[in-house]
């Protein structure tokens, strides 16, 4: 079996409210790389406390110079942990969410607005492969001493944000 009998790309119509949605996801990725440039070099560093779910970051955020930073650096707060050492760096400047969460955003930001022109089908098992890189690379960490690198991170948030715009594009088209 070869790899085009598993997966398939048809080109498609664009329709209004696809293209809409995905022309917004884009933005968004564009968004997490444009901010940390937006503030004056080195002056955005979380440090290592950070809990997904909580505002803990507020503070620094409020003295932010662009109500755009603040914006996305907020989202970024409630939404990832912000370990500087799981971060990139833009400018200086952490980037608003971790390295994984960054593969994530930024696949489903390109991912969607490809899926605009295209139609990818693949198996739901395929997409179950493409998260499973993630699952084990985070739960390891959480059950063990292992960490893994953030290239391995960013990698398998690519791989898991790609999945989700392929499962989400399964359930409004199916």
């Amino acid at each position: 079996m070869e790899l085009k009998d598993i997966i398939r790309i048809e080109r498609r119509e664009i329709s209004g409210p696809r293209a809409v949605i995905s022309t917004l996801l884009f933005v968004f990725g564009l968004l997490l790389v444009i901010a940390p440039l937006l503030e004056p070099p080195g002056t955005v560093n979380f440090g290592e406390n950070g809990i997904v779910g909580e505002f803990e970051h507020s503070q620094n955020i409020s003295r932010m110079q662009n109500p755009i930073s603040k914006a996305v650096y907020t989202f970024g707060d409630w939404e990832c942990h912000q370990h500087a050492s799981r971060s990139y760096f833009l400018n200086g400047n952490q980037m608003p969410v971790c390295s994984r969460c960054t593969g994530i955003f930024l696949s489903i930001s390109v991912f969607a607005l490809i899926f605009v022109f295209f139609r990818i089908k693949m198996p739901f098992w395929v997409i179950i492969a493409l998260i499973v890189p993630l699952a084990l690379d985070g739960g390891i960490q959480m059950i063990s001493s292992y960490e893994s690198t953030n290239i391995t991170r960013l990698i398998t948030g690519i791989l898991a944000g790609f999945a989700t715009i392929a499962a989400l594009d399964a359930i409004i088209e199916d």
